[in-house]
């Protein structure tokens, strides 16, 4: 009945008989190449380029280039293990191969992710393909095996699903959580923590800026609080540089004392400036970081520089990154453009704060862009603590677009950018075109982008495995995405 079918539409028996020719791109042996160089090309990058980033755009990109070929390695691996598990003579023999090799390759896996010779906590992923295998040649008594075709087959589907989403479920989870927890109770009886502003001094044409920007936000009551900051390359190190940093120290510490206000001096030797920053902020308890907007060197070099992206890795104190084209005491005007749910991060209050006793010594308006909601706590937080500051509240409904607040910044004002950490409560995808948007839009403009106090521990991002402390959930967003955006077409 079928023959008689497939005869009476040859073309279609046709199209049945070439459908797996077509979509066959690559052999057996192919793929085992191509797995074998995705998997040679991550090992390379975590044991060789990881442990030698020291801040150079093009290594960096390298990095990130070969991060991405890396991960074509592990659905490869898994297609062919089930494959030439079904299809070899002997599952057995095939099920000790890979047991064997798993113990083999078992002692070097610990020394590389553990530096320890035997980790029993943290094994290969041959041991858990085997226990699969195993479980899937064990037959119950009533003759179906414990773990059948279908279940292997969804145990690789499930693994290359959850590698994609699971990232990205759990960060938007933990933020709707921390959305619909009750604003936690100030403490009135709490006494408050000792202010610490690090201001690092390695460019001294910047120093009395970022030096003046410390002292107008510095809590008055506290006399001391301003710690200046040298960092000498371990690799770099010169007699010449030396001096240079001991003289920055030395201006910075004349121009607060010009305000009668104290400024502990500290030099020292790290392995990257970014490394000697957050140490110095553990030794010194240091409560904020003021710092300068890093200058692009060539094309390929990032917006805010190698420096900034280390230290908002390494701690979760409240940083500014500053660019002054005037100087401070002359500005007439701050606009601050705040994000939705900034009202829900733990340095809420705090940066708050900081601008609006700029704006009191200043003597300037501060003017506050917010969506609707975060406006109200805005306003009620500025009637309750800062009154006497003059200022201003507006509307802004689209905050991944800051083209339109092009209107309201004049030369002689300072623009301020709340942004976020990447995973925090308020964090936004289009964080990302901020550095776009600001060199594009407000070039011409006096720059602060500030990254508020956030819960938690840092990331080690200057540990020897792993100096650079790389966050992958960003690639897990954008995967997420282009799966809804194909969802929704089809």
């Amino acid at each position: 009945m079928m023959q008689n079918k497939l005869e009476k539409n040859p073309q279609k028996s046709v199209q049945i008989k070439n459908w797996p020719e077509k979509i066959r791109i690559f052999s057996g042996a192919q793929l085992k190449y191509l797995a074998f160089i995705s998997m040679l090309i991550d090992h390379v990058n975590k044991a060789l380029i990881y442990p030698n980033l020291d801040g150079s755009a093009g290594l960096q990109i390298i990095s990130d280039l070969f991060d991405i070929l890396g991960r074509i390695a592990f659905p490869l691996f898994m297609f062919l293990l089930v494959e030439g598990y079904f299809k070899t003579r002997s599952r057995w023999k095939y099920l000790l191969y890979l047991l064997g090799f798993g113990v083999i390759s078992e002692v070097p896996f610990d020394l590389f992710t553990t530096s320890q010779v035997f980790e029993p906590n943290w094994n290969n992923i041959m041991f858990t393909l085997a226990a699969v295998l195993i479980g899937h040649e064990i037959i119950m008594e009533n003759g179906e095996r414990l773990l059948n075709d279908d279940v292997l087959n969804g145990t690789v589907v499930m693994i290359l699903f959850t590698c994609v989403i699971s990232s990205l479920v759990t960060e938007r989870s933990a933020r709707r959580f921390a959305l619909n927890e009750d604003a936690q109770p100030e403490d009135k009886g709490a006494k408050k923590a000792m202010e610490q502003i690090l201001i690092p001094v390695a460019n001294p044409e910047t120093i009395e800026n970022l030096v003046n920007l410390a002292l107008v936000i510095k809590d008055a009551k506290q006399k001391n609080g301003m710690i200046a900051l040298n960092v000498i390359n371990d690799n770099n190190s010169s007699e010449n540089k030396e001096l240079q940093g001991k003289r920055n120290l030395e201006k910075a510490a004349m121009i607060a004392a010009a305000a009668d206000v104290p400024v502990t001096m500290v030099s020292r030797y790290d392995l990257n400036i970014a490394s000697g920053i957050i140490h110095t902020i553990k030794e010194y308890e240091a409560t904020d970081v003021v710092i300068g907007l890093h200058r692009k060197a060539n094309i390929v070099d990032s917006f805010f520089g190698h420096l900034a992206e280390s230290l908002l890795k390494g701690t979760h104190r409240e940083v500014m990154i500053a660019k002054f084209l005037m100087p401070v005491n002359t500005l007439r005007r701050i606009i601050i453009a705040v994000p939705p749910k900034a009202e829900f991060e733990t340095g809420f209050s705090k940066w708050v704060e900081h601008f609006c006793r700029m704006g009191s010594i200043l003597g300037c308006r501060v003017h506050f862009f917010a969506n609707e909601r975060t406006l109200m706590r805005l306003q009620q937080l500025v009637k309750k603590k800062f009154s006497g500051t003059p200022t201003e509240f507006s509307l802004l409904e689209e905050w991944g677009d800051l083209l339109l607040l092009t209107g309201q910044v004049n030369y002689d004002h300072l623009f301020v950018v709340i942004s976020a950490r990447r995973g925090s409560i308020s964090y936004d995808p289009s964080f990302e075109r901020l550095p776009a948007q600001l060199s594009k839009y407000f070039s011409n403009n006096s720059l602060i982008i500030l990254y508020p106090d956030q819960f938690g521990d840092p990331q080690e991002i200057v540990s020897f495995s792993d100096p650079r402390g790389y966050n992958e959930s960003q690639h897990y967003e954008k995967v997420g995405k282009w799966f809804y955006k194909w969802f929704k077409k089809s």
